[in-house]
């Protein structure tokens, strides 16, 4: 019989970002066996009808894990929630946990607020960068108000979990050296916005 000390799940716990219009969440993990005898999945009940679990019937022998894959479907719901798998085997009474975290992605985490500059600046190609974080879906686009005084290129991230921009001054001084741009990101059925502060200092 195996006990809680000698079989380990591998992670024990995960968070995920989703969109709350988006398809399925899929996260995996292990089942360790690091006991001396080889144990077998009896079960793998969930806390919610909107997961379903999926493992390999086969006995896990000493020193090797067996791969279970959760799929989740996320509720449409702006909180966060979550997803419990208890693993359970045949002769032992203690369950395993696994924890899925649903976090949605209803939020535009920036970087900095405040993109500033030296006057001499003006007119080169000297660029900052802004890292916008909480956009998950591929399909979500930035546009710019009030920003005349800058050019933004396209996002420069090459898929990673966050999108970076990067703005250029232009050499217009007949405008004010502080600004605030408006940065609006269109994500299915949300559109966020946040105040971005454009300052040139002397």
């Amino acid at each position: 019989m195996a006990s809680a000390e000698s079989v380990l799940l591998q992670p024990n716990k995960i968070e995920k970002t989703f969109q709350i219009t988006g398809s399925d969440i899929e996260v995996g993990f292990s089942v360790m066996n690091s006991s001396n005898h080889t144990v077998q999945i009896d079960s793998i009940q969930t806390s919610c009808g909107c997961s379903v679990a999926k493992w390999s019937k086969e006995p896990v022998l000493p020193g090797r894990k067996s791969e279970v894959s959760l799929r989740v479907k996320p509720e449409n719901s702006p909180q966060t929630k979550s997803i419990y798998a208890a693993v359970l085997l045949e002769g032992d009474k203690h369950s395993y946990i696994f924890e899925c975290v649903l976090m949605p992605a209803h939020e535009m985490i920036l970087s900095t607020n405040t993109l500033s500059w030296n006057s001499e600046d003006l007119g080169s190609s000297k660029k900052v960068q802004l890292r916008i974080r909480g956009l998950m879906n591929p399909d979500a686009t930035l546009s710019m108000t009030n920003a005349r005084r800058f050019t933004v290129s396209e996002d420069i991230s090459k898929g990673s979990e966050e999108r970076v921009y990067e703005f250029t001054p232009k050499a217009i001084s007949s405008e004010s050296n502080i600004g605030v741009a408006i940065l609006s990101v269109a994500t299915p059925g949300k559109v966020l916005r946040r105040a971005i502060i454009l300052k040139i200092e002397n």
